[in-house]
């Protein structure tokens, strides 16, 4: 899925330049805040990521099929 490549893409590149989210020595709260945030959140859509392509996306495909398959006689 597109969206899901491309907010993995995102994620990475936050990482990257938050150094995996290593806080510098002289880091202010609102600062340690800020990561901590960045982190729940890469966590949060990560699940969500997973959720939908191993959950709703094979249920969703499967209710198609059974609405769209021709019953049997």
């Amino acid at each position: 899925m597109r969206e899901h490549d491309a907010a993995e893409a995102i994620l990475k590149a936050l990482r990257a330049v938050t150094r995996d989210y290593a806080l510098p020595a002289d880091a202010s709260e609102s600062f340690a805040g800020l990561y901590s945030g960045l982190q729940e959140l890469e966590a949060d859509l990560t699940e969500h990521i997973r959720l939908e392509n191993d959950v709703s996306l094979p249920r969703a495909l499967r209710l198609e099929e059974a609405v769209l398959s021709p019953e049997p006689p």
